[in-house]
């Protein structure tokens, strides 16, 4: 974590009251009753409309406009076995490579080509891209939101999600988490899902999970703003500021023997890194393909952002390696 002596003193600075704006706009919110539910629309630059929960403070963001974009990334490439998890676990029909993401007209293009990749188990037809922020940008709680334009097609799997940083104890997944912010079907154009994962007292992958439909006026081709709000007790899931889903804390602990019963939001207790892919078939969809037709599409990101509740207290919260 960069400059610790900084960080510690802008906290202490915090706690004395010198930055009495921030402190203010929490007076305010906490005189207003379910104030973190009620949501509004903050406009940025005129060049869109940004859903943020009210009392949240923007503490980092990745805007792909012109930056290095490995600066707070790590590309995964291959078939996932370099990562143990060999078709990355899925079953998926997609061969990783870093060329296939790159920043331009202020977007993060993510592009599924079909590209013959042969390696010593598998005959891959397709390639993709996977991103992830691993030991590079990571937090623990707070409103984690993105812009995307999401691919059209039978076949595609593009998803925006998060990981833990470390392994809770000492397991891997399930038992350490996973957070869905969104993933979709190509193929279904009107709906987006929302997936938390965890175990169940045996080790077993436990979905808690909901779809959001659009209306009739867009689809998952429009460019939509997809973001969890991440606290203590409750996860709450939204798109374009909707609030449509909420899973509570008992829900996944649930007298779970695997988590620390006074580990109040075990497993979701420590740091998560965010990851952006496109994945071509795969288990999510009934390991449909794309059609013989099919040459490329791609995923759009116009922005990834992290927001806190209290911005003096974030340091706290937020890493960046």
């Amino acid at each position: 974590m960069k400059k610790i002596g900084l960080f510690v003193a802008l906290f202490i600075l915090c706690s004395c009251g010198v930055f009495n704006g921030a402190q203010n706009d929490q007076s305010n919110d906490k005189n207003s009753e379910n104030n973190n539910h009620v949501h509004r629309e903050l406009s940025t630059e005129g060049k869109f409309q940004s859903f943020v929960p009210n009392g949240y403070k923007l503490v980092w963001q990745d805007e792909f406009e012109g930056e290095n974009l490995l600066e707070h990334r790590e590309p995964m490439t291959g078939d996932g076995s370099n990562y143990g998890v060999y078709r990355w676990g899925n079953n998926e029909e997609q061969y990783y490579k870093s060329e296939n993401a790159f920043v331009r007209d202020d977007n993060l293009h993510i592009v599924a080509k079909r590209e013959i990749t042969e390696t010593e188990k598998y005959i891959f037809n397709y390639t993709s891209a996977r991103l992830r922020t691993k030991g590079k940008v990571s937090t623990l709680y707070g409103y984690i939101e993105a812009r995307i334009s999401l691919p059209i097609g039978t076949g595609m799997w593009p998803a925006f999600w998060m990981l833990p940083e470390g392994r809770y104890a000492e397991r891997g997944w399930p038992t350490s988490g996973e957070i869905d912010i969104m993933e979709a079907r190509g193929r279904v154009i009107n709906k987006i899902g929302s997936t938390l994962h965890s175990a169940n007292g045996k080790g077993v992958d436990v979905y808690h999970t909901k779809d959001f439909t659009f209306d009739n006026a867009t689809d998952i081709s429009d460019f939509h703003c997809y973001g969890v709000e991440w606290k203590l007790n409750v996860f709450n899931f939204f798109v374009d500021g909707i609030l449509f889903f909420s899973v509570d804390y008992s829900t996944y602990q649930n007298s779970n023997p695997l988590y620390i019963q006074d580990e109040k939001s075990a497993p979701f207790n420590q740091e998560f890194h965010i990851l952006l892919n496109l994945a071509v078939g795969g288990n999510y969809d009934g390991n449909k393909l794309p059609g013989n037709n099919f040459e490329e599409s791609e995923m759009l990101v116009d922005y990834v952002r992290i927001f806190q509740e209290n911005w003096c207290t974030y340091l706290l919260f937020l890493k960046i390696k």
